[in-house]
């Protein structure tokens, strides 16, 4: 099919100008795994770096849900709630991609790179040890700075992906309503270096209209 083609072939190019939708259990172990790729008709997306237009299709990259598709391999960084889980990316051998559980409070970092180019990466998830009382703007804050020192204590001079990054709606380059939810994909990309590079693709929805993705942006973030 052209579209697992293009996926395989030029992820970057192909995560701006279509929405994916990442779904996984979480837990787990990292590595290798293989996804199910495929569009998903019951979703529509609107571009809205493009003023709403034009529509963009959706697709999903599904991991053990036993949905069809086609079967595209890449590492998988796993996820689960107050938890720290990773893999290491290998300079080279493998697949060129790498994936984890979207992120909507969580912190990615990247680390402990060695001279072949293998990179050691976590997805880093505290809010279980948030006191529940606080106000949710002081919580998030408490939030992000345990979740930084837990990254940074994992590897050596990491780079980080954290909400202050991805999920501030007043950085986006579109206005994002204060009631929406924002969704991020955070993707790895091997160069033909063997250097991993890193990015978030993004889209939010708001009540009421689920189904509807409104996408805001895809760009590099390490």
């Amino acid at each position: 099919m052209p579209d697992v083609g293009d996926f395989i072939a030029h992820p970057r190019t192909f995560l701006r100008n279509n929405v994916l939708v990442v779904s996984a259990g979480t837990g787990g172990t990292g590595g290798v795994k293989t996804f199910q790729f495929g569009r998903v008709n019951s979703l529509t997306a609107k571009n809205m770096l493009r003023s709403g237009e034009p529509a963009m299709p959706v697709f999903s990259l599904s991991l053990g849900m036993s949905k069809p598709g086609d079967n595209v391999e890449a590492y998988w960084c796993p996820y689960s709630a107050s938890d720290a889980l990773g893999t290491t990316l290998p300079g080279r051998g493998g697949p060129n991609m790498m994936f984890t559980y979207a992120m909507d409070g969580c912190t990615f970092v990247a680390g402990s790179r060695t001279s072949t180019n293998d990179i050691t990466v976590h997805h880093v998830n505290m809010t279980p040890k948030i006191q529940q009382n606080l106000d949710p703007s002081v919580a998030g804050q408490q939030q992000r700075k345990i979740q930084r020192n837990v990254a940074k204590g994992l590897v050596t001079n990491g780079e980080l992906i954290d909400p202050d990054d991805y999920y501030d709606p007043t950085t986006r380059q579109v206005p994002v309503p204060n009631n929406a939810k924002i969704s991020t994909v955070t993707f790895g990309r091997r160069s033909s270096s063997g250097a991993w590079k890193f990015y978030v693709h993004q889209y939010y929805t708001v009540p009421g209209e689920r189904t509807l993705l409104r996408f805001i942006g895809c760009e590099r973030c390490i």
